[in-house]
């Protein structure tokens, strides 16, 4: 019940940071950092057109980023999928041994080692 809370309170801190539009109701439309149009109760639904999820940035978590309120936003289901495909891309491009040591400078986020 606890994690629940927590996730819940986690999705309305990124929906409050969204842009909100001029003439959408705030508490149910706001637009994604790709300007795609979201719905508050369509999260997780990646069966609507304004579905979203939440979304680890500007470090991956995959790259080690963090769960933290300051790493995490709201977007469009299709853009974290997208964002999502393009890192695992980029992860099996790499060596083992790149991927054990930070990744080797992945997306130029982290210099090589």
């Amino acid at each position: 019940m606890a994690n629940q809370l927590l996730e819940y309170f986690r999705r309305l801190e990124a929906w409050r940071r969204l842009p909100q539009s001029a003439v959408l109701d705030p508490a149910r439309w706001r637009y994604d950092a790709h300007g795609r149009l979201i719905c508050f109760s369509d999260y997780g639904r990646r069966d609507s057109e304004y579905g979203w999820e939440l979304d680890h940035f500007p470090i991956p978590k995959a790259l080690g980023g963090s769960d933290d309120m300051s790493n995490i936003r709201a977007l469009h289901w299709r853009g974290n999928a997208a964002h999502g495909g393009l890192l695992g891309l980029g992860l099996a491009a790499l060596s083992k041994d790149e991927k054990h040591h930070g990744l080797g400078g992945l997306f130029g986020l982290y210099p090589k080692s």
